[in-house]
Protein backbone atom coordinates (compact mmCIF):
# COMPACT_ATOMS: atom_id res chain seq x y z
CA UNK A 1 0.00 0.00 0.00
CA UNK A 2 2.79 2.28 0.76
CA UNK A 3 4.81 1.60 -2.19
CA UNK A 4 1.37 2.10 -4.17
CA UNK A 5 1.06 5.55 -2.50
CA UNK A 6 4.45 6.58 -3.46
CA UNK A 7 4.13 5.73 -7.09
CA UNK A 8 0.72 7.50 -7.11
CA UNK A 9 2.39 10.87 -5.64
CA UNK A 10 5.71 10.59 -8.10
CA UNK A 11 3.35 10.22 -10.55
CA UNK A 12 1.39 13.41 -9.27
CA UNK A 13 4.42 15.11 -9.65
CA UNK A 14 5.60 14.50 -12.90
CA UNK A 15 2.64 15.52 -14.28
CA UNK A 16 2.17 18.83 -12.48
CA UNK A 17 4.41 21.47 -15.04
CA UNK A 18 4.82 24.63 -15.41
CA UNK A 19 2.42 26.81 -17.41
CA UNK A 20 3.78 26.79 -20.73
CA UNK A 21 4.18 30.78 -21.40
CA UNK A 22 2.72 31.65 -24.55
CA UNK A 23 4.86 33.81 -27.31
CA UNK A 24 2.07 36.86 -28.91
CA UNK A 25 2.61 36.15 -31.96
CA UNK A 26 2.97 39.37 -34.17
CA UNK A 27 -0.17 41.18 -35.14
CA UNK A 28 -1.26 40.34 -38.34
CA UNK A 29 -0.42 43.14 -40.97
CA UNK A 30 -3.31 45.25 -41.96
CA UNK A 31 -4.15 45.39 -45.83
CA UNK A 32 -3.48 48.54 -47.87
CA UNK A 33 -7.02 49.66 -48.96
CA UNK A 34 -6.22 48.86 -52.48
CA UNK A 35 -6.42 45.30 -51.52
CA UNK A 36 -9.91 44.78 -51.09
CA UNK A 37 -10.85 46.13 -53.94
CA UNK A 38 -8.47 44.14 -56.28
CA UNK A 39 -10.48 41.19 -57.49
CA UNK A 40 -12.65 39.74 -60.03
CA UNK A 41 -16.06 41.17 -60.66
CA UNK A 42 -19.33 39.67 -61.82
CA UNK A 43 -21.47 43.19 -63.21
CA UNK A 44 -24.70 42.91 -62.79
CA UNK A 45 -27.59 46.00 -63.64
CA UNK A 46 -29.69 47.20 -61.33
CA UNK A 47 -32.63 44.44 -61.88
CA UNK A 48 -29.87 41.67 -61.12
CA UNK A 49 -29.41 40.67 -64.97
CA UNK A 50 -25.59 39.58 -65.47
CA UNK A 51 -23.70 42.37 -68.13
CA UNK A 52 -19.49 41.82 -68.23
CA UNK A 53 -16.73 40.87 -66.20
CA UNK A 54 -14.34 43.29 -64.65
CA UNK A 55 -11.33 42.42 -63.14
CA UNK A 56 -9.36 45.34 -60.94
CA UNK A 57 -5.86 44.94 -60.65
CA UNK A 58 -2.98 46.42 -58.67
CA UNK A 59 -0.39 48.44 -61.59
CA UNK A 60 1.80 50.24 -59.74
CA UNK A 61 3.13 50.83 -56.78
CA UNK A 62 5.57 53.97 -56.50
CA UNK A 63 6.03 57.65 -56.32
CA UNK A 64 3.32 59.91 -58.45
CA UNK A 65 4.81 62.95 -60.67
CA UNK A 66 4.19 64.98 -57.03
CA UNK A 67 6.89 62.67 -54.95
CA UNK A 68 3.68 61.06 -53.39
CA UNK A 69 3.43 57.20 -52.40
CA UNK A 70 0.84 56.09 -54.59
CA UNK A 71 -0.92 52.78 -55.91
CA UNK A 72 -2.60 52.68 -59.17
CA UNK A 73 -5.15 50.06 -60.24
CA UNK A 74 -6.55 49.03 -63.84
CA UNK A 75 -10.10 48.25 -64.43
CA UNK A 76 -10.18 45.67 -66.93
CA UNK A 77 -13.31 46.04 -69.49
CA UNK A 78 -15.03 48.78 -67.35
CA UNK A 79 -18.47 49.44 -68.55
CA UNK A 80 -17.52 46.30 -70.79
CA UNK A 81 -16.13 49.41 -72.95
CA UNK A 82 -12.44 50.55 -71.57
CA UNK A 83 -9.34 50.07 -69.26
CA UNK A 84 -9.11 52.30 -67.07
CA UNK A 85 -5.44 53.02 -65.35
CA UNK A 86 -6.28 55.25 -62.37
CA UNK A 87 -4.23 56.39 -59.52
CA UNK A 88 -5.76 54.70 -56.07
CA UNK A 89 -7.06 57.37 -53.33
CA UNK A 90 -7.09 56.36 -49.90
CA UNK A 91 -10.01 57.93 -47.92
CA UNK A 92 -10.61 58.43 -44.42
CA UNK A 93 -13.44 56.86 -45.26
CA UNK A 94 -11.60 53.15 -46.48
CA UNK A 95 -14.81 51.19 -48.24
CA UNK A 96 -15.31 54.55 -50.94
CA UNK A 97 -14.66 53.93 -54.71
CA UNK A 98 -13.51 56.77 -56.55
CA UNK A 99 -12.25 56.50 -59.78
CA UNK A 100 -12.33 60.07 -61.03
CA UNK A 101 -12.84 61.80 -64.21
CA UNK A 102 -11.31 60.93 -66.99
CA UNK A 103 -11.94 63.18 -70.37
CA UNK A 104 -10.72 61.69 -73.64
CA UNK A 105 -10.57 58.28 -72.42
CA UNK A 106 -9.93 55.98 -76.03
CA UNK A 107 -12.49 52.92 -75.49
CA UNK A 108 -11.81 49.50 -78.10
CA UNK A 109 -13.18 50.57 -81.24
CA UNK A 110 -10.75 53.38 -80.81
CA UNK A 111 -13.43 56.29 -79.95
CA UNK A 112 -13.15 58.88 -77.36
CA UNK A 113 -15.46 59.26 -74.51
CA UNK A 114 -15.38 61.53 -71.23
CA UNK A 115 -15.69 58.92 -67.86
CA UNK A 116 -16.99 60.39 -64.96
CA UNK A 117 -17.36 58.73 -61.32
CA UNK A 118 -20.58 60.14 -59.68
CA UNK A 119 -20.48 60.70 -55.79
CA UNK A 120 -23.72 58.78 -53.75
CA UNK A 121 -27.06 58.83 -55.25
CA UNK A 122 -28.87 60.14 -52.61
CA UNK A 123 -32.52 60.06 -54.27
CA UNK A 124 -31.69 55.72 -53.48
CA UNK A 125 -31.18 53.96 -49.96
CA UNK A 126 -28.44 52.02 -51.45
CA UNK A 127 -24.57 53.45 -51.16
CA UNK A 128 -23.32 53.82 -54.44
CA UNK A 129 -19.21 53.79 -55.03
CA UNK A 130 -19.26 52.22 -52.12
CA UNK A 131 -17.83 48.53 -51.03
CA UNK A 132 -20.62 46.53 -48.90
CA UNK A 133 -18.89 43.15 -48.02
CA UNK A 134 -18.51 41.91 -52.08
CA UNK A 135 -20.66 44.35 -53.56
CA UNK A 136 -19.88 47.95 -55.00
CA UNK A 137 -22.64 49.73 -57.07
CA UNK A 138 -20.81 51.53 -59.55
CA UNK A 139 -22.31 55.12 -60.26
CA UNK A 140 -20.56 56.59 -63.16
CA UNK A 141 -21.83 59.03 -66.10
CA UNK A 142 -20.16 58.12 -69.95
CA UNK A 143 -20.73 61.14 -72.65
CA UNK A 144 -19.16 61.50 -75.93
CA UNK A 145 -20.94 64.77 -76.27
CA UNK A 146 -17.08 66.63 -77.11
CA UNK A 147 -16.36 63.66 -80.02
CA UNK A 148 -19.40 62.16 -81.64
CA UNK A 149 -19.93 64.43 -84.69
CA UNK A 150 -15.97 64.50 -85.40
CA UNK A 151 -15.77 60.65 -84.68
CA UNK A 152 -19.48 60.09 -86.79
CA UNK A 153 -20.80 58.29 -84.07
CA UNK A 154 -24.30 58.49 -82.44
CA UNK A 155 -24.44 60.96 -79.23
CA UNK A 156 -24.37 58.64 -76.07
CA UNK A 157 -24.33 59.86 -72.42
CA UNK A 158 -25.74 57.69 -69.63
CA UNK A 159 -25.96 58.17 -65.77
CA UNK A 160 -25.33 54.21 -65.37
CA UNK A 161 -25.65 52.17 -62.01
CA UNK A 162 -23.67 48.62 -62.74
CA UNK A 163 -23.65 46.60 -59.30
CA UNK A 164 -20.07 44.54 -59.42
CA UNK A 165 -20.24 41.35 -57.19
CA UNK A 166 -16.35 40.27 -56.10
CA UNK A 167 -16.22 36.34 -57.46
Amino acid sequence: MKQTLIIVLILFLLSCSKEKELIPNEPPIAPEQWEKFAGNYKIYDTLGVYLYDLDMIHYFSGKNVYGNDVDSLILQNFADTFDVKYEFRNFTEPNNFDFGFHDSIVDRNNKTWGLWSLSDDLTTTARENYLINDTIILYFKMDNIKYYIPEAQPYYRCECKHVAVKQ
